[in-house]
């Protein structure tokens, strides 16, 4: 397992994916063998009337867990945006960016990312 040198990139695909958050950490992006994800935007919104809080952390290899939001308290009707094309995010392979919220169904993850190898 080796991650693609960027100098020697031969395919880049941009996607998105979207899905709500419940209470159990859910995959957001991961990154398969021989592939670099550079995830350039990542918003969440709350759709509830209530607060709502949410954790994003990047998880290695070993599982070891290294947080982007941790217990961010979101308000009614609101979004926010935690990456951008400008701070971007790089997942190596067997790497994988994880969320969860405090209350199942409130709260929306949207995500752009490209998957370079």
């Amino acid at each position: 397992m080796a991650n693609p040198n960027l100098l020697q990139l031969t395919s880049i695909t941009g996607d998105n994916v979207h899905f709500t958050l419940g209470t159990s950490a859910t995959s957001c992006v991961l990154a398969s063998s021989n592939t670099i994800v550079k995830v350039v935007a990542l918003y969440v919104a709350n759709k509830s009337g209530s607060t709502t809080s949410f954790t994003v952390y990047h998880e290695d290899s070993s599982d070891n867990a290294t947080y982007i939001a941790y217990q961010i308290d979101l308000p009614p009707d609101s979004s926010i945006q935690l990456v951008s094309k400008e701070t971007p995010l790089y997942v190596k392979e067997s790497e994988e960016i994880q969320a969860l919220a405090s209350a199942a169904s409130n709260l929306d993850l949207f995500m752009s990312y490209e998957v370079m190898s």
